[in-house]
């Protein structure tokens, strides 16, 4: 049985760096919807956003992410975004490495 979510949606933003076998590190970044309760902590809860391939280095991530961490800042400071003319609240909840950038 699905969960039934009531406006404001909350919003788990993350950010995170990852080590592969082959030495590279990966940082993701990705949200989850949390009031998806079924969904939240599996696959199908985790909604990616980016991956950079680079070592954890906040001038790296900065540069690489800089439009995609303008337009979430945005959203974060909007509080809402329209889609097909309903408007939809929100709250973000940073975590992991997100809070850094």
């Amino acid at each position: 049985m699905a969960t039934k979510c009531y406006p404001p949606k909350v919003l788990r933003l993350m950010g995170m760096a990852q080590k592969c076998p082959d030495w590279q590190i990966l940082w993701f970044c990705h949200f989850s919807i949390l009031c998806e309760e079924e969904k939240v902590m599996s696959a199908k809860g985790i909604h990616p956003l980016a991956i950079i391939n680079s070592k954890e280095d906040y001038n790296v991530l900065q540069t690489a992410g800089r439009e995609m961490f303008k337009e979430i800042n945005e959203l974060i400071n909007a509080g809402k975004i329209d889609v097909k003319g309903k408007e939809i609240k929100f709250q973000f909840f940073l975590g992991g490495d997100y809070k850094a950038c």
